[in-house]
């Protein structure tokens, strides 16, 4: 009959049970092995991130003092180039009126010159005396106009002395007064370098304090990717701990499962025996009922066989309704089962995927954060290539300045030894009696001076220009390891 028939045991699905538990081990196997390689691959990703962060963190500071320097470079080297070009124009000036203060001298010593000299009818009074004491005898008027003469030579004299003293002491205070005002323009000098060294230290303290505070926005911002990696690493813990839970409730519910499985098939197989056996002897009775009526048995066996009969129907129809009730109720099971299962395995699917996007976040600020680096790196090495043409233009521009005021000194001595020797030639050609070295006179002042402004002119100069490499060198002596 279809009723005695075994109870099937597959799943709506099509598979056995255990078929169906092997298939969701494997899964879980596998989802445990994507598991760690998405820990793994994790792991590389956080030991690339802090490689790639101090290679930027480096490139950053490199460049922000690269940045610094080129400021603090380009500000030097346009204080220094207004500095020179008020210098140049305080220098013209003051040569200027240094020129017209030693024309106005020059215009004073000829008109003094002019009033102290003898007059130029000197021969022909000597004449006129010669004439009077040929034409007198008289010796008292020789002796009176020799004596007249002796006094003219003796004031001449006198003049001549009077004159070279106060030359003298014009040319004593014309350079005390030049030594005066040098010394005025090297104190105004060394007060202007001093300015310039107080500037710069304080402009280095100010940027020491901006780069003390870049690094404390760096260490915190460091302190809070360091946070964020945490609160990841531990939620990716807890999602392990939940998923190794999950995985452990569903084997021991599975487990529970199989077993109210099991005791629901072997009460469903009793039920079946049970219902086997009492078929049989409704068979038996069934057989005896017709042997007593064969044999003409009476009414009274006949009633208590038809109550036999129902009572056995009434027992198959309550074994009927238990079979239908467990099956119903294994079905209900399984069903709550597979449900369970379809949510577990939705959970990991997402956990997985939330992984994989957070990785490729992780992995494209990675990228974002090295391409910006690379750039970063390029523009550095232009500035270093620029600084470095700077300073290859200020060498060439230092050697031409020292072979321009190594020329220039020499042409120096070389006029300072014309100038000697002329000056020797009119101071004897003055005492001899005349007076034509006054024109080489001024004319070798003229040259002096514009030999002295010269000197002057390429010295300060070459002292900028020295403070100037000085400072490349400085620069390029603490950044030349990094450049390596």
């Amino acid at each position: 009959m279809n009723v005695a028939a075994a109870p099937s045991t597959m799943d709506p699905s099509g598979c056995p049970p255990n078929g169906r538990y092997e298939y969701l081990l494997q899964q879980v196997v596998q989802l445990n092995t994507d598991l760690h390689k998405t820990v793994a691959l994790s792991q590389s990703l956080k030991s690339e991130r802090d490689s790639l962060q101090e290679l930027t963190q480096r490139l950053k500071q490199d460049v922000m003092r690269c940045e610094e320097r080129c400021e603090k470079m380009q500000e030097v080297l346009m204080t220094e180039t207004e500095y020179k070009v008020q210098s140049d124009r305080k220098h013209e000036a003051l040569m200027h009126k240094w020129k017209q203060q030693l024309e106005i001298k020059a215009r004073e010593f000829e008109v003094l010159q002019k009033n102290l000299a003898p007059p130029k009818d000197l021969d022909q009074l000597r004449l006129a005396i010669q004439d009077e004491l040929d034409a007198a005898d008289d010796r008292a008027a020789d002796m009176h106009s020799t004596d007249k003469l002796r006094r003219m030579e003796l004031d001449k004299e006198t003049l001549v002395t009077e004159n070279h003293k106060l030359r003298q002491e014009l040319e004593e205070a014309d350079a005390t007064k030049f030594a005066t005002q040098m010394t005025d323009v090297l104190g105004k000098l060394t007060n202007v370098d001093l300015e310039l060294k107080a500037t710069a230290r304080q402009k280095l303290r100010e940027a020491t304090d901006d780069a003390m505070r870049l690094r404390e926005q760096v260490k915190q911002k460091d302190l809070l990717l360091v946070d964020n990696h945490n609160l990841h690493s531990s939620k990716l813990r807890e999602l392990r701990a939940e998923l190794e839970a999950d995985k452990v409730q569903f084997k021991q519910k599975q487990l529970d499962w199989m077993d109210q499985i099991a005791s629901l098939q072997l009460a469903l197989q009793q039920s079946d025996e049970s219902f086997q056996k009492r078929e049989k002897e409704w068979h038996l009775e069934q057989a005896k009922q017709v042997a007593l009526q064969s044999h003409g048995d009476t009414h009274t066996q006949h009633t208590t066989a038809a109550l036999q009969a129902k009572y056995l129907e009434d027992d198959l129809v309550k074994l009927t309704d238990e079979r239908t009730n467990d099956k119903q109720s294994f079905e209900k099971s399984q069903a709550h089962l597979q449900a369970q299962l379809d949510e577990t395995l939705a959970a990991s699917f997402n956990a997985r995927r939330s992984l994989a996007d957070e990785h490729k976040k992780v992995a494209d600020k990675l990228t974002k954060s090295l391409v910006k680096a690379e750039r970063k790196r390029d523009a550095y090495k232009e500035k270093c290539l620029q600084v470095h043409e700077r300073y290859k233009a200020a060498a060439m521009a230092k050697e031409a300045a020292a072979v321009q005021l190594q020329q220039l000194k020499d042409q120096h001595h070389i006029e300072i030894q014309q100038f000697l020797t002329q000056w020797s030639h009119a101071e004897d050609s003055r005492l001899s009696g005349s007076m034509p070295g006054k024109p080489v006179v001024c004319w070798c002042l003229d040259m002096t001076w514009q030999t002295i402004s010269l000197i002057f002119h390429f010295f300060f100069q070459d002292m900028k220009l020295d403070s100037f490499l000085a400072e490349i060198d400085q620069y390029n002596q603490i950044h030349s390891p990094r450049l390596s």
